[in-house]
């Protein structure tokens, strides 16, 4: 663990260079580049070794890059269980300063995922209500979902799930692959705070079948499961948990 989040705190120190960045203006130009940065209410973008041109957030329609380091360290501390180290001011950091450069939502969607997994529901809401200004990045519409999905579960944990439903059936015809865990997960623990374990058991189910690469949300599915079929003293109980 310790390596892992050592990792993760580097990673948020410097993440301005990607290896092919795209900013697309809201008249539709393109602007190719290497380096981008944000400072003082401005994006730049450069090649190595070249004048940066500036542009203001307003005109800024979408920017296209690889993932950040600290946005790849953020997910994959959370889906290995390691959440607690992403839920600090660093994280709140490595979020922050991704905001203005495209991977904004991404990083606020871990990050409020984090505050929530570990126990403060109000604070990550209040992440995922303010990733809204973000400029959108490579997938405006998987990372709209995402916040979504992470509103969802402020409001499962808070509200007892007022408006989880009206917020699931809006992203159901659309959902993207990326989605799909979370998706099914808030979709099971709606299903057994209505007291529909049986319905919970299939939503689970459809997370823990995806594959490992959902990491810490596939094992969550995978206990709830479990615990499911405990309640109910079924000897599927014991069988789900040898299940990788």
């Amino acid at each position: 663990m310790k390596k892992l989040l050592i990792a993760f705190f580097v990673c948020s120190l410097s993440f301005n260079a990607f290896s092919q960045i795209t900013l697309i203006k809201s008249n539709g130009q393109k602007i190719e580049g290497s380096i981008i940065t944000y400072k003082s209410g401005k994006v730049s973008i450069s090649e190595k070794g070249k004048g940066a041109i500036g542009f203001k957030i307003s005109d800024i329609k979408q920017i296209i890059s690889s993932a950040p380091a600290s946005v790849r360290g953020m997910r994959d501390a959370y889906n290995r269980g390691k959440y607690a180290g992403v839920a600090t001011p660093k994280g709140k950091a490595a979020a922050d300063k991704n905001k203005n450069l495209g991977w904004g939502k991404r990083a606020a969607f871990y990050y409020g995922m984090s505050l929530l997994r570990k126990g403060d529901a109000a604070a990550a809401e209040k992440v995922f209500k303010n990733s809204i200004s973000c400029v959108d990045g490579n997938d405006p519409e998987l990372d709209d979902q995402l916040v979504k999905l992470g509103e969802a579960f402020c409001k499962l944990k808070t509200r007892g799930g007022a408006g989880v439903e009206t917020i699931l059936k809006s992203l159901a015809k659309k959902l993207k692959v990326d989605a799909k865990p979370f998706f099914y997960n808030i979709q099971g623990d709606l299903l057994v705070i209505q007291d529909k374990k049986p319905q919970a058991v299939l939503a689970y189910y459809k997370t823990f079948m995806i594959d490992t690469s959902c990491g810490w949300e596939r094992g969550y599915a995978k206990s709830q499961i479990a615990n499911i079929y405990k309640e109910n003293n079924d000897p599927r109980a014991e069988k789900i948990k040898k299940l990788r």
